[in-house]
């Protein structure tokens, strides 16, 4: 079945709950205040069956200006509006105000129901419609049929049903496979059952036995029961009206504004990218830093507008800018938004969401203006691959990329694999699994490149930098992960070459002083003569009287030369003397299969200390196998 939430909009006291009790049998007026004082304060709803396919959810909204922030909240998941203007008064302030927050947000279907037409008599009723019609000009009610009825004596009643009836034939039916959304608009208990929160269900779907999470709070909480419109329902789905009793949750734990969703799908953020429309009908301009009252689905939050090329944006105007909130939120993109001040509180525009997840934004930079047209422009394989270049060394997660595209599950995982097919990104195997893009990729190689160039012109006399040196001159938000992959990617390119832990280009040869070649030969000497007994490095450094910086660059490069073997870091043999030790160890364990470690110290007659790091060295050469005690020929 087919679900269509309808709204009610319009002046206070034009008959818009009497309309929808005409229309239903449902008194939205739930309140005893509401009963008392005659006007509606909360949100009312009921539910309108047109037939076997197509059911209604009306949301009635109150007309009173104090409470438009409730009108907002009701507006926001509206198919169609239905404009409300009595008979007996007109076109009200609120009439205009409700079509601009109607605009706004970006409801694209609409009748006009003037209401109270046994009041009037013809003449005046036909002066309410040509005032009425001059009034839609230029809005998306325009063309609308504007249809004149009667709550009291049901005049015109069947012609608004039958309206409301051609209007849902032209609603598309909702994607389900979107992240389940429902902005909560309102809280309550119920004796033994516990904490229930009703919405309009914004996307997704939602059934009994799902575990969820509060948003931005992150309490989790898990769905008891379902009922759509007092029907019990083991599912719910995007459109639908609905109330969800929650289990594992106080009723504390939960606010109006708040966002129900399934638990890790949605991140939480306090600064948002928007394309901001400032309506024309404002006496003033608005000004950079200017405190507002944010509003999107049911959420009410103050936060700040940044105006990020200009200090003032006149009325009628639009701008990218962003917004700063004073509490988190949880939004997507291409989510609509109203502003109103502060104080006075009064609407003043409203606009799309851009980016859900924004970075802090620096005013008057032409890229930063640039990035934000072009990402409000972007098809959606545009955005998902404009959100992984911006990501740059960090990547970006799934999770990121669904909040930031709006997309469902199949349709992103089908431009994610596009753009890895066309080697645009790729993924490095995190957990969870980031996406980089091939840009940050060839950026950061000509980057590397430059820091080892640079290196070796600095420090001729080294054969290359040391790995991780390279590493800490990187950003810290790259993982180990892309460092390697590069690093790697660069190697095989036969760019870079890598000697144990040193890092260097391709066919570098340092170049000693004459000084440190003198004492390179003398070092080499000292390493030969002691043969499997040689001094470490640190020993090395005092008897030479050098630093170990200066000595390690010596042993490196007689490492490259081919010239001694490096037992450990810190421990260099002469290569000869190494060949000779291992021909010996290979004869010996042919002959006696296997070997201790004593019998290995006194066959080569050495100290414990030099006696482990050899036989290890062995080891990992895969000369030799430990088994248990002993060491047999591998």
């Amino acid at each position: 079945m087919k679900t269509i939430i309808l709204g009610t909009s319009g002046h206070i006291d034009h008959g818009k709950t009497a309309l929808v009790k005409a229309l239903t049998g449902i008194d939205t007026d739930r309140l005893k205040e509401e009963k008392e004082r005659g006007i509606t304060i909360e949100l009312g709803f009921a539910s309108l069956q047109i037939d076997d396919t197509i059911q209604v959810g009306i949301v009635d909204v109150p007309g009173h200006e104090r409470f438009v922030r409730h009108m907002v909240a009701g507006a926001s998941g509206m198919d169609i509006v239905c404009m409300i203007i009595a008979a007996d008064e007109g076109v009200m302030p609120q009439t205009r105000e409700h079509l601009d927050i109607c605009q706004l947000l970006d409801v694209k279907q609409g009748m006009i129901v003037v209401t109270k037409m046994d009041l009037v008599d013809d003449e005046f009723l036909e002066l309410v419609i040509d005032d009425i019609t001059d009034c839609m000009k230029g809005t998306f009610l325009e063309n609308t049929p504007i249809i004149s009825c009667s709550s009291t004596t049901k005049q015109g009643i069947d012609d608004v049903l039958s309206c409301i009836s051609d209007l849902c034939q032209k609603i598309q039916p909702k994607n389900v496979a979107n992240i389940f959304r429902l902005p909560i608009d309102r809280v309550f208990s119920m004796k033994g059952f516990g904490a229930v929160v009703t919405g309009t269900q914004l996307s997704g779907q939602v059934s009994v036995g799902d575990a969820v999470m509060v948003y931005p709070s992150k309490k989790n909480a898990k769905v008891r029961g379902l009922q759509n419109h007092q029907r019990k329902v083991q599912n719910s789905y995007s459109g639908m009206r609905c109330a969800i009793n929650l289990q594992g949750i106080d009723r504390g734990q939960i606010n109006r504004g708040d966002v129900l969703s399934h638990p890790g799908c949605l991140i939480p953020t306090f600064m948002i990218d928007v394309h901001f429309q400032y309506l024309e009908m404002n006496d003033r301009p608005l000004g950079f830093r200017t405190r507002i009252r944010f509003h999107a689905g049911t959420t009410e939050i103050p936060a700040h507008i940044i105006l990020l090329d200009r200090d003032h944006l006149m009325p009628g105007e639009d701008a990218f800018a962003q917004i700063r909130f004073d509490t988190p939120l949880c939004v997507m993109r291409g989510d609509r938004f109203v502003l109103r001040l502060y104080s006075p509180v009064q609407t003043i525009g409203g606009g799309v969401i851009i980016h859900p997840l924004a970075p802090k934004r620096k005013r008057f930079k032409k890229d930063v203006t640039e990035d934000m047209k072009r990402l409000g422009m972007a098809d959606d394989i545009n955005c998902l691959n404009i959100h992984i270049q911006k990501s740059g060394v960090s990547g970006i997660t799934l999770k990121r990329l669904k909040q930031c595209s709006a997309l469902e599950d199949t349709t992103i995982d089908t431009h994610l694999n596009h753009l890895i097919e066309k080697q645009q990104i790729f993924v490095l195997d995190l957990s969870p699994a980031r996406y980089v893009h091939c840009e940050t990729h060839k950026n950061w190689k000509h980057i590397i490149v430059d820091i080892i160039q640079n290196y070796h012109k600095k420090m001729p006399h080294r054969t290359g930098m040391p790995r991780q040196e390279l590493k800490s001159r990187l950003p810290d938000a790259m993982s180990q992960v892309l460092f390697l992959y590069i690093l790697d990617d660069l190697i095989e390119s036969k760019i870079l070459e890598t000697h144990q832990e040193i890092v260097y280009m391709k066919n570098y040869r340092p170049a000693l002083t004459s000084e440190m070649e003198q004492m390179k030969k003398k070092v080499y000497e000292m390493i030969q003569k002691n043969q499997l007994s040689p001094p470490l490095l640190k020993e090395l450094s005092q008897n030479f009287q050098t630093t170990t910086s200066n000595m390690e660059t010596l042993l490196a490069f007689l490492e490259h030369e081919g010239a001694i073997v490096r037992v450990t870091q810190d421990m260099p043999v002469c290569t000869q003397v190494m060949k000779a030790f291992t021909n010996r160890l290979i004869d010996y364990l042919k002959d006696n299969d296997t070997i201790t470690t004593k019998d290995f110290k006194n066959m080569i007659d050495v100290s414990r200390k030099y006696a482990i790091p050899l036989i290890e060295y062995c080891d990992r050469k895969k000369i030799t196998l430990r088994v248990g005690d002993v060491r047999k020929l591998r």
